[in-house]
């Protein structure tokens, strides 16, 4: 008999920014995120030199913007590939809001750390059972292509083991444990105050960017339907570590 839990879910990309914000321990890393406005578009493009402009609420890396602030014009590119230059922001906020209409909002752009010459992000997931606790259920890292602006499988980024990733990065032992051990707290931080902000939650899905002198950055949580298929061809027995906390809950599809 399937369960009849329910997963509880956040929605609203930025909600999740200011429910960890809250956080003192988590604050220092969170990337700068406001809502989408001309005046907001022009403040972040003055304070950093790249940012994303994200719908609030999307999946697999879809109707993203980044507009990076040159010397004489900003440049913007997008998850469709367009590629243009404008010379006032005011030119960038009406092509993007002539391109989208969703609720869009401003995050401060990171300098992704580097695997080989292509940028990585890491995908981690925190799963409970009902009644149990949160449990670091695994993670893997997305290589994207060098001439995208998002490592999203989707959009042509590739999925690695950690191992693998580990290997480009030239990790001895030592900093690989330390770099899992880090990416483990903190994504089990993060299901802790979210958690107790928005009760009810039992799984998650959390990309965060390691710069290279490893300094982790929280981009995006999906408490929705965090996807894990692809660690079924990569890592057999993750995998059916994930599906059985899915199942636990009532998700027979991962």
């Amino acid at each position: 008999m399937k369960s009849k839990v329910r997963s509880r879910s956040i929605t609203g990309k930025l909600r999740v920014h200011q429910y960890l914000k809250s956080d003192t321990a988590i604050k220092p890393y969170l990337p700068k995120a406001v809502s989408y406005s001309l005046p907001n578009l022009r403040s972040m493009t003055q304070q950093f030199e790249s940012v994303y402009v994200k719908p609030n609420v999307g999946s697999l890396g879809k109707g993203i913007f980044r507009v990076q602030r040159k010397s004489d014009n900003y440049e913007l590119k997008s998850s469709k590939n367009v590629h243009k230059y404008f010379s006032t922001i005011n030119q960038v906020h009406r092509y993007i809001n002539s391109q989208s209409k969703k609720k869009l909002f401003i995050q401060q752009g990171i300098d992704l750390g580097k695997a080989n010459g292509q940028p990585f992000d890491i995908r981690s997931m925190v799963q409970r059972k009902p009644g149990g606790p949160w449990t670091f259920t695994g993670m893997v890292a997305k290589i994207g292509k060098v001439n995208k602006i998002v490592t999203n499988h989707y959009q042509g980024g590739k999925p690695v083991l950690m191992d693998q990733l580990y290997d480009r990065l030239n990790l001895m032992e030592e900093g690989r444990e330390k770099a899992s051990k880090d990416i483990k707290d903190l994504s089990l931080k993060i299901a802790h105050t979210l958690n107790a902000k928005h009760p009810g939650m039992y799984q998650m899905g959390i990309d965060l960017a390691r710069e290279a002198n490893g300094k982790l950055w929280i981009l995006e949580v999906n408490s929705r339907h965090p996807q894990f298929y692809a660690f079924k061809r990569m890592d057999r027995k993750m995998y059916n570590r994930m599906f059985s906390f899915a199942k636990s809950i009532g998700r027979y599809k991962p």
